[in-house]
């Protein structure tokens, strides 16, 4: 989650940094692919330690939160690529990127919930 929320943070400095330089929409797509890979790391994880039998009530907790958090963001980092035209030009370069973290986020948070819910039922019935 650190490494997500990392790079995510970094995307939406060097979006509102007025000194970043050429190549900045490129850097963004970097950084957004990063993470999106990163959120489905997230998953596929979860979905590891879940096989094994592992109580993942407090983590999956602190990823659901996160994973909130990671969407609202990314709706105010589209909102900001459509502000101005010039803002649009270069969200061309990391559209794609942005638009596939928008996808896994949701997926992630889906899977999430499931499994906090199967886990609770799980945990429960073994007290």
């Amino acid at each position: 989650l650190k490494f997500a929320q990392e790079r995510l943070a970094s995307a939406e400095a060097l979006r509102s940094d007025p000194k970043a330089g050429p190549g900045r929409g490129r850097q963004i797509h970097d950084l957004l692919e990063d993470f999106g890979n990163l959120v489905d790391e997230i998953g596929d994880n979860l979905d590891a330690y879940a096989a094994r039998k592992e109580d993942l009530r407090k983590p999956l907790a602190e990823v659901i939160a996160a994973t909130n958090d990671f969407s609202a963001r990314l709706r105010d980092f589209k909102t900001a690529a459509a502000a101005s035209p010039a803002a649009a030009k270069e969200a061309r370069d990391y559209s794609f990127a942005l638009e596939d973290a928008m996808d896994s986020v949701p997926a992630g948070l889906r899977n999430a919930e499931q499994l906090l819910e199967e886990q609770k039922e799980q945990f429960k019935k073994k007290k």
